[in-house]
């Protein structure tokens, strides 16, 4: 099996660790039911590899949540520990303003994913619309 990454699929990836990270940074905990509604991960074993193979270190703890049927299930909840760098652990503490800008950063994103899907929706109804335009065209060449 090819593990190649296609290109099409390396900005969400990148957008995926850099949410997963601003997230953890903020302070925040993890499950993967959380990870898939707040940024679309939908395995979110592998996104936390990466942030480690970044020097992330993360732990989780095993949390209990109710299900939807009313049953218990054990889930894992990931949580930021610091960062190693040359092979020693750093605890990272942001400022106020350091959390704003992650927020700000965040929102531009989002905005920026906003207008690609926008442009899409727009090249597809006009190229729609270019299509019945061309066929109209050719109607009244007859």
């Amino acid at each position: 099996m090819d593990n190649t990454i296609l290109p099409e699929n390396r900005h969400n990836i990148d957008t995926q660790l850099y949410n997963l990270r601003s997230h953890f940074l903020q302070g925040y905990k993890i499950t993967g039911f959380e990870a898939y509604v707040k940024f679309g991960i939908s395995h979110l074993p592998r996104r936390i590899l990466d942030l480690k193979e970044r020097g992330m270190i993360l732990l989780y703890e095993p949390i209990r949540v109710k299900k939807g049927n009313g049953k218990w299930a054990r889930v894992h909840q990931w949580r930021y520990e610091g960062e190693s760098k040359d092979g020693k652990i750093v605890k990272r503490q942001l400022t106020k303003n350091q959390k704003r800008i992650i927020v700000l950063e965040l929102d531009v994103l989002n905005l920026q994913s906003k207008i690609r899907e926008l442009r899409k929706v727009i090249h597809d109804h006009f190229e729609h619309r270019l299509a019945d335009i061309e066929a109209d065209m050719c109607f009244f060449e007859l």
